[in-house]
């Protein structure tokens, strides 16, 4: 059997179930807290795993579709609007690592986007890089 080495051609990003045609980028952090588990009388400090945590960030290319809708409009929502903060996260990510459909690597979220910064240079396509931070577990 082959080994199997991903690159960005076999990534790809949904949100809330559809898929973001021009993702540039994506990544996703987990960190767990330490909790000090040490009794009076040892000399060593022990610990054991704590709450989980995630966050990350993504960067689309920020270009109207043939349906002329803004492509990964959902990530921007959250925090581009003009209306009251919403109540709860809306936002469902899949990241997802394609190996010819044969075995497909998917980790799924429901994430609050706590960041979003449009970025326009001189010779280089918009892109709109997003910050999120997972609420609940994987």
């Amino acid at each position: 059997m082959a080994n199997k080495q991903y690159t960005g051609i076999d990534g790809a990003l949904y949100v809330n179930g559809s898929k973001v045609a021009r993702v540039e980028s994506w990544n996703l952090s987990g960190n767990v807290d330490s909790l000090e588990t040490t009794n009076l009388g040892q000399y060593a400090k022990t610990y054991i795993n704590g709450n989980q945590s995630y966050s990350g960030s993504a960067t689309i290319f920020y270009y109207e579709n043939a349906s002329n809708q803004i492509e990964g409009a959902a990530l921007l929502d959250d925090v581009l609007r003009t209306t009251q903060t919403p109540n709860a996260p809306a936002t469902v990510l899949k990241l997802q690592l394609n190996n010819g459909g044969v075995a497909e690597r998917i980790i799924e979220f429901t994430c609050l986007i706590s960041s979003v910064d449009i970025t326009a240079q001189a010779a280089q396509i918009i892109q709109a890089n997003i910050q999120y931070n997972v609420t609940g577990p994987l």
